[in-house]
């Protein structure tokens, strides 16, 4: 059974097998701008198997972000697919209506197919980091 509990920092580095090894941005950046928003940890069986949540930027706007450990994408449960888009579900119920947004590493297609089983669809806009390219996916209105 996944249960979730509050993101702590050291979650992060407690998925020693993510899914995906590379990251868009400055990391430090990144923990410093989760104080916006909501984060939350899955654990089964003791281990930490994903850390996701909502950074906000601005009043309406957040970036959903999600990091799985490829033991837990693995399993390829439509119940652990389900807890996910449940978690984002309350998440997006703490903030009222929300455009939301989310960076996928061009190519990914399991983060493909996740983003878009979460209802984001793919737009024309992308962005290099590190020589790698990330494309943007959205929900205009997340809680409606």
């Amino acid at each position: 059974m996944i249960l979730f509990r509050k993101f702590e920092r050291k979650d992060w580095d407690a998925i020693t097998d993510p899914v995906e090894v590379g990251f868009k941005g400055c990391i430090e950046d990144f923990f410093a701008s989760l104080k916006n928003g909501v984060s939350v940890t899955a654990v089964e069986d003791g281990n930490v198997v994903g850390v996701g949540g909502i950074v906000l930027y601005g009043d309406n706007c957040g970036e959903a972000w999600i990091k799985l450990s490829r033991s837990a994408v693995a399993k390829k449960t439509f119940r652990t697919l389900e807890r996910i888009k449940t978690a984002f579900a309350i998440f997006g119920r703490s903030f009222g209506p929300l455009r939301l947004t989310s960076h996928v590493l061009e190519g990914f297609r399991a983060a493909e197919r996740l983003v878009k089983f979460l209802g984001f669809e793919k737009t024309k806009e992308s962005e290099m980091f590190n020589d790698r390219k990330y494309n943007l996916y959205e929900v205009a209105d997340w809680n409606n």
